[in-house]
Order: structure tokens, then sequence, then C-alpha cells
């Protein structure tokens, strides 16, 4: 029987579905035990830790990190059923929460609406996963808590592969986001310049297709272009799948995105392409700004013709108080029009 649950689906989950058509992924009782375990050694997991589980359980970091985790390693699971951030500083103060994983979007939300700092004081592990998290936003975190965001990464085929759980500097690189060193049972390797994992956590392939293309000698390969820095630091760079195609030019999201944190006022940005009335596409970028600040488009065409080449150029840009994204950290394909300032060119 032990056999059985070992090697038998244990539950399906679909992947975002960010590149196309979502993907269903089997998770073997395996699957779920072992990455439960993996992440429970890199974070210390046991009885008396109170995790606040605010991503919904449908998505992978919140089926796995906050729900399987810490229940089969003793944690206690605090569940919030409607989130809104001063509801959520209040419900940690209430219950004493010292485990929040989240993303991005969610961390932003607590920082800028909570105005008491004291009410997530019992915070200890915070975590975040789904997207890359701006430094801006991990800046305003620190400030006001005086804790430190950790960068989870992982994915719905592999659960967790690194954790940032060093209070130091990070392991020395030479360029992309650092997202940890690979937790306990975890094997990192990088294919092509495209990180690889294995480890008992990784499915053995999608259900209702072949996925022989997506394993090289036992390793998953993730779709993630990256690196391993001397240490063992895992470092990404973009996606192997997430270009912008302009005119048959490929061009890198990821690099417009992290240009434009740096312009002072913005918070975060989101890049991507959409088609022009004449069939062609276009680059957009959606601004995210600071509380109390303001940007023009013009200011945002300077700044990006002094560091970008003229083909890499945004065409339309898109400014509101916040990025359109989900708690899981996911920027959906439709922008609220209550927020948008379409300009083009």
């Amino acid at each position: 029987c032990d056999t059985v649950a070992e090697n038998f689906p244990a539950a399906y989950l679909t992947t975002s579905g960010s590149t196309g058509t979502p993907r269903v992924v089997p998770r073997t009782g395996g699957n779920l035990t072992a990455g439960a375990a993996n992440v429970a050694r890199a974070l210390g997991i046991g009885p008396g830790r109170r995790f606040l589980s605010v991503v919904p359980f449908h998505h992978s970091n919140g089926f796995h990190n906050c729900l399987i985790a810490p229940l089969l390693h003793g944690a206690t699971v605090i569940m919030m059923r409607n989130f809104t951030p001063q509801a959520c500083a209040e419900l940690i103060q209430r219950e004493r929460a010292d485990v929040l994983i989240g993303s991005p979007f969610l961390f932003g939300l607590l920082a800028d609406r909570v105005a008491d700092p004291g009410l997530l004081s019992s915070l200890d592990l915070c975590i975040s996963a789904g997207a890359r998290m701006p430094a801006p936003t991990a800046a305003r975190w620190l400030q006001k808590t005086g804790k430190r965001i950790r960068q989870l990464y992982g994915s719905t085929e592999t659960s967790v592969i690194a954790i940032d759980c060093d209070t130091g500097d990070p392991c020395q690189g030479t360029e992309g986001v650092f997202v940890g060193r690979a937790i306990p049972g975890v094997e990192v390797r990088v294919i092509d310049g495209e990180i690889a994992v294995r480890s008992p956590a990784v499915m053995e392939g999608y259900f209702g297709e072949s996925s022989e293309e997506c394993f090289q000698d036992g390793f998953f390969r993730t779709g993630d272009s990256g690196y391993l820095a001397e240490g063992g630091g895992v470092y990404l760079t973009g996606r192997i799948r997430r270009v912008i195609n302009v005119a048959g030019v490929k061009i890198d999201p990821v690099e417009l995105e992290r240009l434009l944190e740096m312009l002072p006022g913005v918070s975060a940005c989101h890049a991507d392409a959409v088609e022009t009335a004449h069939g062609s596409s276009a680059i957009r970028v959606r601004i995210a700004l600071a509380p109390g600040a303001s940007i023009s488009r013009d200011e945002v065409m300077e700044y990006c013709r002094r560091h970008l080449a003229e083909y890499k150029l945004p065409r339309i840009i898109e400014v509101g108080d916040e990025l359109p994204v989900t708690l899981t950290g996911k920027v959906p394909t439709e922008w609220n029009k209550k927020n948008e300032n379409n300009n083009r060119d």
C-alpha cells in the first residue's frame, strides 16, 4: 500500500499557462512528501512554527509550501479566506504568525498599506515566490519591518528548487537574479544555459502528453535560463521561452523590466508584446508607481532612449498605481482599465 501511495498521483495541478495552454502536472504521494521534506529541512519547519497561508491552495506555491509542508511537519497553518492588507496584518498580530510565504505583490501591498509596522512584528521568515522580487519592494519591506525578504525559486513540476536562506550577501554572480542555493535533496545543473533539476519531488511527466523533451539524463529542464555561481548560488537570467518577438527580432522582456525598475518613482514593471491594428507586434511596458510618485510618458521614453537600442524601445506605455497581478504573483494579460494610461507611438 505504501508503494502504491508513493507512486500514485495524489493531486493534479496545472501550470499557469503564461506561455500557452495550461498543462496538467500529476503529483504523486512521493513527490509531495519529498518536496515537503526538502522545504522543511531548508527552512527549519516543525512544531511551533505558525504559517499564515494567504496564497491560494490551487496554486503550486500555496499548495506545496503553505499547506503540505507545514502540515506534514507539525507546524500550524492559519488560513485567510479574503485578503486585504490591513486584515492580513491584524491576523498576523492576533495569531502571532511567524512565517509568511507570498509574492512580491502581496509584500508590496503590506509594505505600502499597513500603517502600523507593529502588526507585522511577529514575522520571522518572509519568503517571496511566484515572480521576481523588485528591489524597491524589498527595500520598503526591510525599512518597515526590519526583516529581509528571501527569494524562493521553484515550479509546479519540481516543487521548491532553491531558497535564499542566508542572512548575508549572496554568492558572487556577474548578472541575473540570485534565487538562493539548491535546497537539500535537490540537484541543479545547467544544460545549454538552461536550469535543470533532479529530485524525488520532480514530476514524472505531464498528464495526457509526451514529456520526453522536458527531460535530459534524468533532469527536468525548467525553461529558465541561468547559471550556477561559485559557492552554489543559483542565478536566473530570464526565460528560455519568454521572449518578445518584434518583426523577427527577439527581445528579452526581463531586460526592460530591470531597467525600468531602476527609474526613480517606479515600483515594478512588466514587459510583453501586443498585436497592433496592423497585425504586427509592439513592445508594451506596464509600470506601477511608488506611493506618491508620478511619471510621464516622455520621461519614460527619454530614460529608455538613454539605455536601450531603438528596436528595444516600448511603443505602448501603461502607468498605474499597481500592476494587475494576483496573489500568486502572476501578471494577467488584460490590464485593469481604471489604472490604464495608454500612450502609443
